[in-house]
């Protein structure tokens, strides 16, 4: 029998899969038709991807939705599958094969790939008005910051993000948010 991480790691390293996970993460809801404005695939293997993360119950089954002559389905992610413990998900990690290993953190970063476009797309939709408001007004919980850290650093800042997370509450439904955070070693000569 697979286990809850280990459907989450092979349902992470199929590409449409992941991106679609991190699609319903950063817009809360959405339709096929919404999804496939970011997805380079046709409808058909969205829906049967969806298909599978509903029966993996790592998708909520559909909000329908009727709009004059047309239904539509709308899509979100099962909160309560991605309570994961870090403990565990750190050992199944390391029990994955190389090639599998490898798979996954493609298909990660491809994902962060996606949510970075989705939110550039979101900031030059905004009215100049509304950028100017977050500016202004919401600019004391910005996070601007890029640079690179230590591995003992990183660590630290590892077990910080991980006991800030497990210490927070979720109460209100309409206010939540998801984080899906990856510490990857920057190999030397890579880049």
């Amino acid at each position: 029998m697979v286990n809850k991480y280990q459907l989450f790691f092979n349902t992470f390293k199929n590409p449409t899969k992941s991106k679609i996970i991190s699609l319903l993460m950063i817009n809360k809801k959405m339709t096929v038709t919404q999804m496939s404005k970011y997805i380079e695939t046709t409808k058909s293997n969205i829906y049967q991807n969806i298909s599978d993360l509903v029966m993996g119950n790592i998708v909520n089954e559909p909000e329908i939705k009727i709009n004059k002559n047309y239904i539509e389905k709308f899509y979100s992610v099962n909160k309560d599958f991605f309570d994961f413990k870090n403990e565990i998900m750190n050992k199944e990690i390391t029990k994955m094969n190389i090639k599998d290993f490898r798979e996954l953190i493609k298909s990660f970063f491809m994902a962060q790939y996606l949510n970075l476009k989705v939110i550039s797309d979101y900031i030059n939709d905004l009215s100049d008005e509304e950028l100017r408001k977050i500016q202004r007004d919401e600019n004391k919980n910005l996070i601007t910051s890029y640079g690179t850290l230590s591995n003992n650093s990183s660590h630290k800042f590892s077990e910080t993000i991980n006991s800030l997370l497990n210490n927070c509450d979720s109460d209100d439904e309409e206010d939540t948010n998801m984080y899906l955070f990856l510490i990857f070693p920057l190999i030397k000569g890579l880049i």
